[in-house]
């Protein structure tokens, strides 16, 4: 029953794998690691999975359990001795992944956890029962011999049927589970898959990010001067003391005032719209630099797209890589940021929202919202929001950090505007063609996604894979 339960469990893992799909219980919450256990790049060995091999270990243990006690399998000690292997095997392996995960991905996968702790007491069970069995056939043997030597008593005669072997050797057992697990580990290390994966989609149509604008860009398209660094937009020094000025005391949710900002308003109007039109995939996505959320000068050289999500927990390890890597090329490169919230509640896409992600899509409509109403301070607040490795501010908390750095009358207005939320739409709409574009790779594809240049990039990343697919891509040179 414990082979049939971790053969089950095995089978499922290995269907999960292969059809990149995603293991029910799991989804990416922290409170399981499921995602980064079955996602890294322990998880296969030689491009197998090792929920595959693990497949077939207790699949042969559950074979040979069944046969376990009958008299041809008494009279073969190969079998037992196979079962022995089978056994051991199993429960090494279990402590080994079980090491993995406590200390090199710091994370657990209760499914796998269940499978070893089935294969610890299979090869308890077996083990036990191999060293108990010798003793009363060797004894059997020996009181057979005796009545044999005395004179005048007749042994006793044998079956007709098979003879029972000496037992199952654990000698040979021992070894062989060592040396199949060695060729495991070897395999894993010698040939690692790679936990990030490049692609170059061929888009069929045309995503034109320009056509979701709170103000369009269509009046003035030549292209401004040339941009001070981490500067989205440009405003005198005179103009931000009269922001200052108008900001008031945050004591109020971000729509409980609804007075209109007429002076602000007013301002805008007259200010120069500028623009500045950059595309990505052989020209199948066009973006106006001066409507994105920016990390760096609109102006830089080389532009990178980052679909991210604020709750996801990949996406959190990776912006401390940005960050160097933004001040490894300095003005060279400018990072967009395009939130695709893992949520149901403006994430259509999404099957149901784990808990995790709760707070998602507020949280990248008030990010979108800093950018547009102070382009300045939108890498201030989008620092803020990845502060803590392990979890995101909640809404409450974001929203007194965006009133403290912006006007919160314009904020105000600016979040209400339903260009916001389609432009949401848009970055979704992005993420789901290139998944698509993506589907069926070895490597599952999700957030957080970059576009540089011609390629895709997606999966986790070390700061110098990164380094490498950037220079590779974009010709960049360190600073």
């Amino acid at each position: 029953m414990l082979a049939l339960a971790a053969t089950l469990d095995a089978a499922y893992l290995t269907w999960t794998s292969f059809t990149h799909g995603v293991v029910i219980g799991c989804n990416g919450a922290e409170s399981t690691g499921c995602d980064d256990v079955l996602n890294s790049h322990w998880s296969r060995a030689a491009g197998l999975p090792v929920a595959l091999g693990g497949l077939a270990c207790y699949a042969a243990i559950f074979g040979l359990s069944l046969a376990a006690g009958s008299r041809a399998f008494n009279a073969n000690r190969w079998l037992g001795t196979a079962l022995a292997a089978a056994a051991i095997l199993s429960a090494a392996s279990g402590i080994w992944f079980t090491l993995l995960q406590v200390f090199a991905l710091h994370a657990f996968c209760y499914y796998c956890l269940g499978i070893h702790l089935c294969g610890l007491t299979i090869a308890g069970l077996v083990v036990w029962s191999l060293l108990k069995r010798p003793q009363p056939q060797l004894a059997a043997s020996r009181s057979h011999a005796t009545l044999a030597a005395i004179p005048g008593v007749a042994a006793p005669r044998r079956s007709a049927g098979a003879r029972p072997a000496d037992g199952a050797s654990l000698i040979v057992a021992g070894p062989l589970a060592a040396g199949l697990l060695a060729l495991l580990i070897a395999a894993q290390i010698l040939f690692a898959p790679p936990t990030y994966v490049a692609s170059k989609p061929a888009l069929a149509e045309t995503i034109d990010m320009t056509a979701a604008t709170e103000t369009s860009p269509a009046t003035d398209t030549s292209l401004s001067p040339n941009a001070l660094s981490h500067t989205v937009n440009r405003v005198t020094d005179d103009a931000a003391d009269d922001d200052d000025q108008l900001a008031e005391p945050v004591n109020d949710p971000i729509d409980a005032d609804q007075s209109p900002a007429s002076d602000d308003a007013a301002l805008e109007e007259q200010a120069p719209v500028l623009s500045r039109e950059v595309t990505f995939l052989n020209g199948r996505i066009k973006i106006n630099m001066y409507d994105e959320a920016v990390l760096g000068s609109p102006e830089a050289k080389h532009v990178v797209l980052e679909l991210m999500d604020y709750t996801c927990p990949h996406c959190r390890k990776a912006y401390a890589q940005i960050e160097d890597a933004l001040d490894r090329y300095g003005d060279q490169v400018a990072v967009v940021i395009m939130p695709v919230p893992l949520e149901l509640e403006c994430n259509r896409t999404v099957t149901s929202t784990d808990p995790m992600h709760r707070g998602a899509c507020k949280l990248a409509e008030l990010a979108l919202a800093v950018a547009r109403t102070d382009p300045r301070k939108f890498a201030d607040f989008h620092g803020y929001l990845f502060a803590d490795v392990d979890e995101p501010p909640g809404t409450a908390q974001a929203v007194v950090r965006a009133f403290r750095l912006t006007d919160r009358r314009k904020l105000r207005r600016v979040s209400q505007d339903s260009a916001i939320e389609s432009r949401i739409q848009k970055y979704i709409n992005l993420y789901s063609t290139l998944a698509v574009q993506n589907r069926g790779r070895e490597t599952p594809f999700g957030l957080p996604v970059q576009v540089v240049g011609d390629t895709v990039l997606s999966g986790d990343m070390t700061s110098e894979e990164m380094y490498s697919a950037w220079e590779e891509s974009l010709g960049v040179k360190p600073e």
